[in-house]
């Protein structure tokens, strides 16, 4: 009887909060928001996804990320000049720029002009606009005293320059917003960017591999364990190149942030049986078809290569554990993109891994993970270590 009155009162509670969860996201204007965004976020919670629709809603966010290179490359810099020039009575100027716009936030802005109507096409001049609303900059100037080096002093005219990316919460926004609901409707575009941030973009963490010059992957196999090429993205001659473009820093190397694309070169290096795919030709191939963030990589890259190397792939949620334990045992590649939770497996805020293999020991099932950072951890995992860890895996075979 009490087993019964416990079954209950638990159901009861997930009734309630299932139910507070809907009236939660009717409150915030986002229960009817794009399928882009809410078959995604739907299916990183609870399930349900397929390499299609992924393909499908990328190139719509291609167009986002083209719209958001503009403003930074076309809009602000003229913008920042402007700034400059109204400063011209000063004798020194200091120019602070850190404004950076991503499309995630871009979209969600949109989307909200649109009134969630998001099979609507994209208005790319319409949406340009909304990114230079964005741009904020201020100017002041002030009088300074400076000091020359025989200990003499003087007073100069100093003119300053702030460029930042502008909060959903700023009233410029006002009039993409819905009507009359300013404040909830930029709350809802907050929660709205998290999601998005949170689902597509990858991994950053800081391997504990020595750096050497091994650059021909090494062969992990073994008993139910589908044969693959290993690359590690601390090891060979892409570990110290930057990964994507720009001024080398120690963060944006294939050893800080490629576990993506190294991830990639093991699941394609071998299913094309090809060890001219490497870390560094994956992680072109990222850059080239704008999976890369500063962050790391978008988590529906495998995706994205599958396609492009004529393979077939599977992108589907963390809780679909049939569908793992099914694409294992046909000797399919599955990579998983970690940090939903904090494991022994992996604590951090996102990495990707790729799983190889499965097998059954003392009625526990054990799935073979191959880390392309920590090779340590190669080996043998409890699949719920695995599950409990993952925010989606992608599934790869030919």
């Amino acid at each position: 009887m009490k087993q019964l009155v416990r079954a209950i009162l638990v159901a009861s509670l997930i009734i309630v909060t299932l139910i507070s969860l809907l009236l939660f996201l009717i409150h915030w204007q986002i229960a009817g928001i794009p399928s882009i965004i809410m078959d995604n976020a739907v299916s990183t919670l609870f399930g349900g996804e397929n390499s299609k629709k992924v393909l499908e809603q990328w190139d719509r966010i291609t167009k986002y990320q083209e719209i958001v290179t503009l403003v930074h490359e076309e809009d602000k810099p003229p913008k920042l000049e402007d700034a400059i020039e109204s400063l011209s009575d000063c004798s020194e100027i200091n120019v602070t720029d850190t404004f950076d716009l991503d499309w995630q936030d871009l979209m969600t802005v949109d989307t909200i002009r649109i009134q969630q109507n998001f099979r609507k096409k994209i208005e790319e001049k319409k949406v340009r606009e909304i990114g230079n609303t964005f741009i904020d900059i201020k100017t002041s100037k002030r009088w300074e005293t400076r000091y020359d080096s025989d200990g003499g002093s003087y007073t100069i005219l100093v003119g300053y320059v702030v460029c930042k990316t502008r909060d959903f919460n700023d009233t410029e926004f006002e009039k993409y917003y819905l009507k009359d609901n300013f404040k909830k409707s930029a709350q809802g575009a907050e929660y709205m960017s998290w999601q998005l941030h949170e689902i597509y973009v990858g991994e950053e963490n800081s391997p504990e591999e020595d750096i050497d010059s091994t650059e021909l992957p090494e062969i992990v196999e073994g008993e139910n364990i589908t044969t693959v090429n290993y690359y590690n993205q601390a090891k060979g001659y892409w570990s110290q190149k930057v990964y994507g473009r720009g001024t080398k820093t120690k963060t944006n190397t294939y050893t800080w942030s490629g576990c993506g694309p190294t991830a990639a070169a093991i699941v394609f290096s071998t299913l094309k049986n090809d060890t001219s795919i490497d870390p560094y030709t994956m992680g072109e191939l990222f850059y080239k078809k704008n999976l890369r963030f500063d962050a790391g990589t978008a988590h529906n890259a495998m995706v994205v290569a599958a396609k492009e190397y004529g393979l077939k792939s599977d992108f589907f949620a963390f809780n679909q554990t049939d569908k793992l334990v099914n694409h294992l045992n046909k000797g399919h590649i599955v990579t998983s993109v970690l940090g939903r939770n904090k494991t022994d497996l992996y604590g951090g805020r996102g990495h990707f891994v790729v799983i190889n293999g499965i097998r059954e020991t003392n009625g526990k099932v054990e799935v073979y993970v191959t880390d392309p950072a920590y090779s340590k951890k190669n080996g043998w995992w409890d699949i719920n270590t695995v599950v409990t860890g993952s925010k989606n895996f992608s599934a790869v075979w030919d």
